[in-house]
């Protein structure tokens, strides 16, 4: 492990990515409130549930709107072929039918079977994909920024020439598969 470069320090590079070591989401939903401990990820339709949902749909093939579409929702029902999902009402401006048709599609494909699904909107209680998604990244910046601020090297140049650490200017790399990093 390289140790992080002085990102953010006045006089040093503007940027840099720091890797940050991954935080178990089982960990993180035990400690948070309202959010559902992880499943294995489903080898049945029957199996898809809020825990593994995000798994679910990393390793379908859905791209596009319909993707978004299913990274916020959560699956609501899986009755034999059939899956209902409920998108956050906050979001149900991206929805168009075929939506439905793209998610069924894409998970035939990743079940084997054909599969039906119907998308409604409604409150959610829970966390998302999307909203997953995007406490991980923030748990993962929060990471690097103090792995940056520990660093002794980053430390000593502050200190030596009066440099200042630039929080905002910190970046991580996004994962390359953010749904399954963790699986």
């Amino acid at each position: 492990v390289t140790p992080p470069r002085a990102a953010g320090v006045a006089g040093a590079a503007e940027t840099a990515a720091v890797p940050a070591a991954p935080v178990h989401p089982a960990a993180a939903a035990a400690a948070a409130p309202g959010r559902q401990a992880e499943s294995p990820s489903a080898a049945r339709l029957a199996d898809v549930d809020a825990g593994n949902w995000h798994r679910v749909i990393a390793e379908s093939d859905l791209g596009g709107m319909a993707r978004t579409v299913a990274s916020h929702c959560r699956p609501e029902a899986a009755q034999g072929e059939a899956l209902q999902l409920v998108l956050q009402q906050e979001h149900e401006i991206l929805y168009r039918p075929q939506c439905d048709e793209r998610i069924a599609a894409a998970l035939t494909a990743r079940f084997g079977h054909p599969v039906a699904v119907r998308v409604r909107t409604g409150r959610i209680e829970g966390e998302t994909p999307a909203a997953r998604a995007v406490r991980i990244a923030g748990e993962r910046l929060q990471q690097a920024i103090a792995a940056i601020e520990a660093d002794a090297n980053v430390r000593m140049l502050m200190e030596n020439f009066s440099g200042t650490l630039h929080r905002d200017s910190i970046t991580v790399p996004e994962l390359a598969d953010a749904g399954k990093e963790e699986a």
